[in-house]
Formats: structure tokens, sequence, C-alpha cells
């Protein structure tokens, strides 16, 4: 049995030195011993040793040495490895850095356990293995496998990141030896290598340091190698504490260097050809060929490792300037952070922008960054959670008051900190929403809009469903103010007073309001629009509240909704900034009467709340600056190549004067926050530790939310907690399908059984295994969880989701989402004029809100409360089938039409069971049309017959590519149609995964159409009809016949596909 080596932080070795070269940890003495072990069974592909060593003569001086620790060397060597270039397994060929997980392939999974030296974990996880390299570098070369049973993709991840980091500290080694590589300050935490071949990155970690945040500030520079597909090296190594002279070899080691090479991509690696890796990069150069080897230069390896990683360098130098974190905050709201617009004052002395940021804490606070550390202007004493920072000021001046909404409450300050406003609005709801232009201030909670003036309430409107954001037109151009809000029933509603002047329906749900160009365009009327589709729509609207679309910017629904939106000039060009819940920060070039053109992307692991531009490092350099929901506090910048260099290299400069003082600053700040936290757990234990007085649970805010991928047809839900997730269960009391859950790269998935008297059902997608609950474990620093999900229409229950914190004590969040039986039916406001030939009426003594609740509890995208009307109309439209349903009711009434005759069935059954639950009596009647039948049978043949001809290519392609035959010998193997295929593959792949399952839907949907025709019509199911359906929906042959097994008195009626 494979022996576990269990760790803590206590074991972690951040100081080492020379003197103490023979002690070993006791990681040291597992490893050395079972290596060993390993060499002596013969595990290795050849017995290593090096077979010639040289000291290459020249600036570097590459040196020829041997590490205690292969996976910790920085020696700068050259080494002679003839049996590695012959006898080591060929690599995989890899066309993407992110590479997705491909079972087919070479993969760490399947090698020989036998291989394996032992698990590690330190209390987070199991399954992480450390393993022999069976064509060693050096001694010890072993490989580090996380999550080994998981086939995740093999890029690297926070989670990844931080264990060899772990690693490496676990070691009492001071290895490597007496080289350091010079570096400079470049950003931030970051630095740059100078005066070396290799072109690259560095990151330092020292003792006083917390590891989380270091792993944290590396992975945005990897992350954003991997969003732009760079190929990149990474080599971890212990570094001496100062840059000391070579000769001072007594010295101890007591930092971590991370060192990140962006490169051009090696390609078909040649097994005898020296080919730079992430050691070569480093100086430790490994030789194939003895001609080679002979003949080798510190010339000719300068030259190649400058070939390899400088043009990269310098492609994304600019871009890394400023991409790492300002600071960390509390939890922040959407749209609860703003750059101040820069004074006439701080221009002439070029200072940088000043930020205001308010959090759900109630702190609210301005910095501005100066010499490259954050200056404090003023923080304000905890208050009620913030839901908007707006900024204003009087029409025609500088935009410099702030404005902050929390509770019922509007706030104003001023730039230095003062209070001149505190108004109660005197709202019936918490304030979700506020807008101020001028002396005008529109605030809403999630269905009540005030409009106030100089304080004074002007108008009021209760809305029937509920307000995403609020906003007004430019109110000197449109001479007046015109409320808009946006609305959870895909609509624009404009406001004149307490009235709705104007609705407009878009085709999907507005999340968030802005006016282009921060003033609504040349005559103040154009309106920016984000959707929760993450499509952004331009409005135009005039005066008289008509509404016509200018442009509409269609992205792919996995992007993510659109959550907030800016328009920032630099560079003399106009852009739109966009945050998305996925993470996701975009940047578009921005024209009024033409589609915006994507010019930057970054993607983090968090949602993003909050999105501006402004110069705020360095005077004279746009910056977009970005918060996320659990308080981080980041810049991005794409500074050209023709800005002044004499700037950017003055502003690093004084950065690095400061850095000393910046350090001591921060160490200080985390030796205060550990001896707090050391004083609170002592006062914990103290407490839990007498038995009459109780522990307190902490409370932590989660942001979540479920919602349908109508492209797609799946579900979304979208978990995001303030602190760490450890692992999230999900229980069901119906079928519920996962999607890709077990390929997620931040989740480990873990299968369990309940009791029997339990009743849940989630199912993988990709094994179809029914379970009764499942548990998904997170990586480390995982704060956000994305799953996918998909069910049938008709079932209907409840999804819990246990949420679990990393955090003491152990405890977990409970929250509840409904699976409505009719789930993949959405409101929609189309005109529809054909009208559906089904229907079912219900009549009785039940009241309008009973008959609201009864639709509600079917039909997803409900208004929570009905309207105040006597006569309500909805209408929704199926994503899978195209059919619409019509619902109108009244009191006592309820009439709904549609062709869909299983949602017929549906709603049929459950208004009965409500009706019956509080005994109400009614008077149903329904008439099913054959013409609703065909129709239906109609949709489904038509989408079954791509489905099933796609899954069948996709299965003959298979076989193909598992013959021995060349597909490119021109036909003489395979035939046109045959090549064809192929070169097909991989659109067909992509097809099938935008729709997952749906072939096995469309097969249940037609199973359930022929159970709900023979209740609904009163006819009993001849013997084997229901079998021999099911066989037919096998083959696109036998589709266009299914209309016989009906019985039906009009079989013409079916149209030819």
């Amino acid at each position: 049995m494979l022996k576990m080596f269990y760790y803590d932080d206590k074991d972690l070795i951040f100081t080492t030195s020379w003197k103490s070269l023979s002690v070993s940890s006791k990681f040291d003495e597992s490893l050395k011993r079972l290596w060993k072990n390993k060499e002596d069974e013969g595990l290795f592909r050849y017995n290593y040793k090096e077979e010639n060593a040289i000291v290459l003569p020249g600036k570097y001086g590459f040196l020829a040495v041997v590490s205690i620790l292969q996976f910790s060397v920085a020696s700068k060597d050259r080494q002679l490895n003839i049996n590695r270039g012959t006898k080591r397994r060929k690599p995989n060929i890899f066309t993407s850095v992110s590479e997705p997980f491909n079972d087919n392939l070479f993969n760490f999974t399947k090698i020989n356990e036998g291989e394996y030296l032992f698990k590690f974990s330190n209390a987070s996880n199991t399954d992480d293995v450390l393993a022999i390299n069976t064509s060693p570098l050096g001694y010890f070369h072993s490989l580090i496998l996380p999550k080994i049973n998981s086939k995740l993709p093999q890029v690297i991840n926070e989670y990844s990141l931080n264990i060899a980091v772990q690693l490496l500290l676990l070691s009492a080694s001071p290895e490597p030896s007496s080289f350091t590589l010079d570096i400079e300050h470049f950003s931030g935490p970051c630095h740059k290598i100078i005066d070396y071949p290799s072109k690259g990155f560095v990151f330092v970690l020292k003792s006083g340091d917390l590891l989380s945040n270091f792993v944290k500030t590396v992975f945005i520079l990897i992350n954003y190698l991997q969003q732009k597909n760079i190929p990149h090296n990474i080599f971890i190594t212990r570094a001496l504490a100062k840059d000391l002279n070579i000769d001072d070899l007594n010295n101890s080691r007591n930092c971590v260097r991370v060192f990140i090479w962006a490169r051009t991509s090696s390609g078909d690696k040649a097994m005898d050809k020296f080919s730079p890796a992430t050691c070569e990069l480093f100086g430790h150069l490994v030789f194939k060929d003895k001609s080679e080897f002979s003949e080798v230069t510190e010339y000719s390896v300068t030259k190649i490792l400058t070939d390899v990683t400088e043009s990269s360098f310098l492609l994304i130098e600019n871009d890394i300037k400023n991409l790492l974190d300002y600071t960390l905050l509390g939890m922040v709201s959407s749209n609860c952070m703003k750059v101040l617009p820069i004074s006439q004052n701080d221009e002439a002395e070029k200072k940088t922008q000043k930020i205001i940021v308010g959090d759900q804490e109630g702190i609210v606070q301005m910095f501005q960054i100066r010499k490259g550390k954050i200056n404090m202007l003023f923080k304000t004493l905890p208050l009620e959670k913030i839901t908007e920072v707006c900024l204003g000021g009087t029409l025609g001046t500088v935009q410099d008051k702030i404005f902050l909404s929390m509770g019922t409450s509007v706030r104003g300050y001023t730039k230095k900190g003062r209070m001149f406003l505190s108004f109660d609005t005197g709202l019936l709801e918490s304030i979700k929403c506020m807008y101020v232009t001028g002396n005008e201030l529109l605030v809403s909670g999630k269905h009540l809009f005030s409009h106030f003036n100089d304080c004074k309430d002007i108008s009021t409107y209760l809305c029937p469903e509920v307000i995403n954001s609020i906003i007004t037109l430019d109110v000197i151009k449109m001479q007046g103010v015109m409320p808009i809000l946006a609305c959870a029933d895909l609509c624009i509603r404009i406001l004149e007073g307490s009235t709705v002047k104007e609705t407009f329906y878009l085709s999907s749900e507005p999340t968030t309001l802005h006016l282009m160009k921060n003033n609504g365009g040349s005559y103040g009327n154009e309106l920016l629009v984000g959707l929760q589709s993450g499509h952004i729509v331009l409005l135009k609207i005039e005066k008289n509240a008509s509404i016509s679309i200018l442009w509409e910017l269609v992205t792919q629904s996995k992007q993510g909704a659109i959550t907030c939106i800016d328009c920032y000039e630099f560079n003399g060009e106009d852009h739109l900034l966009i945050g998305r819940q996925s993470g996701l920060v975009e940047v578009y070039s921005l024209e009024s009467h033409s589609v915006p053109i994507e010019k930057y992307k970054y993607s983090c692991s968090e949602s993003i709340t909050s999105i501006q531009g402004g110069a705020i490092r360095t005077f004279g350099i746009p910056e977009i600056v970005v918060t996320t929901f659990t308080g981080w506090l980041f810049g991005l910048t794409f500074v050209d190549q023709h800005i002044d260099k004499e700037i950017v290299l003055d502003s690093s400069n004084i950065i690095l004067n400061d850095e000393k003082q910046k350090i001591l600053d921060i160490r200080t700040e985390v030796s205060d926050l550990e001896r707090q936290v050391a004083i609170e757990r002592n006062k914990y234990l103290e407490f839990t530790q007498k038995s009459s007085r109780p522990s307190v649970l902490p409370y932590l805010a989660i942001k979540n939310s479920m919602f349908l991928d109508s492209e797609n047809l799946i579900y979304h839900l979208i978990i995001e907690l303030e602190a760490t997730i450890d692992n999230v269960l999900l229980q069901c009391n119906c079928l519920v399908n996962l999607i890709d859950v077990e390929n997620n790269n931040n989740a480990v998935v873990s299968k369990s059984k309940c009791k029997e008297e339990v009743t849940v059902n989630i199912t993988l997608d990709s094994s179809l295994q029914e379970l009764d609950c499942l548990i998904v474990k997170c990586q480390l620093n995982t704060t956000k969880l994305e799953l996918k999900m998909w069910s049938h229409e008709g079932d209907h229950g409840i999804l819990t989701v246990y949420i679990t914190p990393l955090l003491q004590p152990k405890c977990c969040q409970v929250c509840k989402f409904p699976i409505k039986p009719l789930l993949y039916h959405q409101r929609t406001k189309k005109n529809i004029v054909y009208q559906p030939q089904s229907f079912l009426t219900l009549s009785g003594g039940f009241s309008l809100s009973e008959a609201h609740l009864w639709i509600s509890n079917c039909l997803p995208g409900f208004p929570e409360k009905p309207a105040s009307q006597e006569n309500l109309e909805y209408s929704f439209e199926s994503v899978i089938l195209d059919t619409v349903l019509l619902c109108a009711y009244s009191r006592g009434s309820i009439n709904i039409k549609t062709d869909n005759i299983t949602a017929i069935a549906i709603l049929k059954d459950n208004f009965s069971r409500d009706a019956t639950r509080k005994n109400i009596k009614l008077d149903m009647t329904y008439e099913i049309s054959e013409g609703s039948l065909i129709l239906m049978i109609d949709v489904i043949v038509s989408k079954l017959k791509t489905d099933i001809n796609n899954d069948k290519t996709l299965k003959l392609i298979n076989a193909i590519k598992q013959l021995s035959v060349n597909p490119n010998i021109n036909g003489e193997s395979l035939t046109k149609d045959y090549l064809l295929m192929l070169s097909n593959e991989e659109k067909l792949k992509q097809e099938a995964s935008l729709r997952p399952s749906r072939m096995q839907r469309l097969q249940a949907i037609m199973l359930a159409l022929f159970d709900d025709w023979h209740k609904l019509k009163g006819l009993n199911v001849k013997p084997n009809s229901r079998e021999d359906l099911q066989e037919a929906l096998l083959t696109t042959n036998t589709l266009d016949s299914l209309i016989s097994i009906y019985p039906i008195a009009n079989k013409k009626g079916l149209l030819k596909i």
C-alpha cells in the first residue's frame, strides 16, 4: 500500500544554510530512501550518471554540478546525457498551452504505480502523488502529480503551484549552489531578470510573507499567459537572502524565487537534439548528442536562449507592467468602486487619480498610489452595507462629489472625506440601485423607484418586476430627467412621473445600464445595456421615449453575464470596458454606429463587480481598475510602445527606492494581524472549552445564482463565497444531470450514497451513474464555483447545496434552488401572431394570488408578486421545441394556450395537486388538437435527425481513426467523403458540446408526448407500441413514420422533413 507523507505549515523550512548541508528533513530522508529503492528495482529507463561535465568559459560561467533535489536545482551547467535523449519516452505534441485532458494519449494516470514514491497531504487533499521520473535529469529527479485521479488538464493552477512551493520548502537543502541571477524591480511584487540571455520575470517569497497571497499573485501572471495561449516555463528555487558576492557561500537561503519565462513554442522536440526547456533557460544545459556537446560555446547557448525568450518577453512586457494587485478590500457589491476625475491642480502637478471604494461592511475608503505605495486619503468606520457608489456634482463642473447608498439612506462625501449629506429616502426597501446627476437623485429597491430633486420627493413608481439597474439620460441635452429602469422581465421601462411612458423588450434580461461615452453620446440619448446572455445593446432613445437599436454585440454565452460597464478614452480613442460574472474583463474599441471590436481580454477567477478607467499608478499611463466580489482591487495596463519610456523608467526607479520601506510596512502589518489572530483564537478556545458557552458559527456572505443558458439548453449554478470554499455538497429530490463536473479544473468530484430513506438523485452526464449525493472538493483559494446541469421537463423538486468554507470551526451554509416542471420555458415578448391549437382552462374559487403562485411554481421567470391588475398575461417560449405558451389569469380563472401537449399535461397535474392541498374545487377543461401533435412531432423529428446523424458521424470518425490507414494519401485509402468527414470532426464535436445530451432529451420528450397524448385523450396504449416508438427513435430512417404509431384520425398532416 502506498505510504502517505503528512505535513503542515510547521514543517515548511524557510531558512537553510550551507553550514547545515548535511542536515536532512523528514521529507529529504523519505525521498532519498524511496528513490534509491526504485533505482534498485530497475524502474528507470537508464542508470543516471554524468558522462561528461565541463564549465563553459565566459561571462555567465555555466557550471557542471550535481543537485541534491533536482526540482530545486538552480546551477548553471552543461551536461551530456545521451541516455535521456535516446531512451526517454517520446513526449506528446501539444497544440495549445491549455490542452484538454485526453485519455487516449499518454498521461500520468497510465504510468506504472510502482513508480509512485508516496502520497503527500497537508490535510486538504489526499490524492497528490510524488513519483520518480524514469528518465531523470539528475539524482532524485521526481514528478509532482497533483490530484492524480482527477484527470485534469496538464496546466498549472493555483493549487499545483502552491504544493510545488510547499514541497520545495519541506526540504532542508540550501541548493542551488552559489550562483544567483541579477534581478531588478519591475512592477509591484514582480521583478525582471537583467543581464542574462533568458528574458523573464521573477517573484520573491521571503520568510515573513504569506504563502497563499504569494501564490495568488504569481498565478495572475501564469493565468495571463494561459489565457493568451503563450508557451511558458516555470522554475522554482531557493535563493540568497541578498544579492551578495558569489564567494560568500555561508549566507543562509531564506527566500524562494519563482522564475517565469514566456517563450516561443518548442514544437515537436527532436529526441537527439538540444532543446531548451525549464532547466536550460536557467542554465542547466542537457545535451543528447556528443558533437553538439563538444562544439558548444557560451556564445551559441546565449543566442539560443535569447532567441527562445526575447521576442515573447518584449511582446508582453508592457501588458505585465501593471497586471498585479493593488490591495485587498472587504467584499464589494456591484458598482461600488469609482475613479475620481482628475482636477486641474492634480493634472498640473502630474498626480495620479484617486480611487473610492465602499464595501459590504460599510467602510468607505479613498486612496491614491504615490511612488508605488498606496496612500490612504480617508477611511470611515463600518456602517451599513454599501450597495452603490456614484460620483456627482454641479452640472458643468468636475464630478468629484461622492454619493453612497446604504440601507434606505444616501450619504455624500467630499474628496477630502468630509460628509456633506445624510439623507433618508424613506424607501420601504433597502436601496439596491442609485444614480446621481446634478441635483437629481434616483434610487430604487427591488420593486420601488423614487426620484428626488434637491432631496425633495418628485415621483414614485411601484414596478411589478425586479429592478436590476436605473439611470437617466443626459439632463442638459435631453432638457429634463428621463428615468430608465432595467427590469427582470426582459424589458426597459421609461418613466414619466409615476407612470410608464414606454416599454421596450430585449432578447435577454438587462443587468446593467450605462450612458454611451459616459454622457449619452453627441445628443445625450444613447444608452448601453448589458444583458444576462452576455450581449451588449446600444439603444437610441428620443425625447418622445421611442427606442431603436443601433447595434448589438453578440458574444458566446459561456463568456458570462454583464455585471459592469464603463467607457474610457485613452490614446485619442474611445473604449468600452466590460466586466462579467465569469471573471472576464474585456476592452473594445467604441463607435456609436458600428459594433465594437475586441482589443484586449483578461480573465480572473472571481466575478467582476466594478470596472473603471484612469491613470492610477503613473501619471499619463492609462489603466483599467477592477474590483472582484471578494474585494480584490487590481489594475490592467496596455501601454503602447510610443509612450515615453522615461516616464515608465522614472516610475520604476521611484518604486525601487521605496521598496525596502514598503516591505517593512507590510511585514509590520502582517505581524500585527498574526498577533490579533492569535489573541482571538485563544479567546475562542477559552470560550468553547466551557460547556456553558456555545460556539458561534461565522456567517459568510454568499453570492449565488441559477439561470438558464438558452443557447446551450443548460442551467448554470454559480456559487461565490467571501472565503475559500472547501467543498460543496449537492442533493436533489429529482433527477439532475451535471455536465463536465469531472473535467472541472477547479474541483474534484466525490460520489457517495445516502441513507435509503433519503430520496436524492444526481447524475453525472459523462457516466450516467445515479447518485444519492455529490461532493465537489475545491482547490485551494477557490472562492467561486460554477456547475452546469440539466433535467427533464416534468421533473421538479429542490436542489439543496451545502457550502463548506475552509474555516475553523467547521460549518456550512445552505442554499436551495427550485427545479421547476417547465424549466426550459423562458419569458418572451415576441409579437405572437400564430395562436396555439390546444388549451387548458381552469375556473374555481381561487384568488389572483393563488393563481399566480400555482403558475409561478411551474414556470421560471415569474415575478414574486402579481401586478396590481385584474387580468394578467404572460408569454413563454420553449427553448428546446420553439413552441409558445400563452398564459392569462385573473381571480377564479386561468387560461393556458400552447401546442406543447406535454406542457398542458404537466400544468394540469400540478394545478390539480396544488388545488387539492388547499381544498379548492376546480372546473378544468382542455382540448388537445391533432394539429398540435403533428407540429410537435415535426419539430422533434427535424432536431433528432440532425443529432442522430451527427452522433453517427462521430462514431464513424472514431472507428476510422482506429484503422491503420493514413488519411493523407489523397484518397488511396479513404474516399473524399471520409476525408471530408474527418475534416469536419472538430465542428461536429463543438456542435455536440454546445447542446449536451440533446438527442437523449428529445427522445425522452417524444416518449413523454406519447404517454401524455394517450392520457389526455383517454386512450389505451396498444401492446408493444411504446417499445416500437423507442426503437424508431434510434435511427433517422424510421423517424418519418412516427405518426403512424399515434392513434389519430388525420395522419396525412405530417410535413415531410
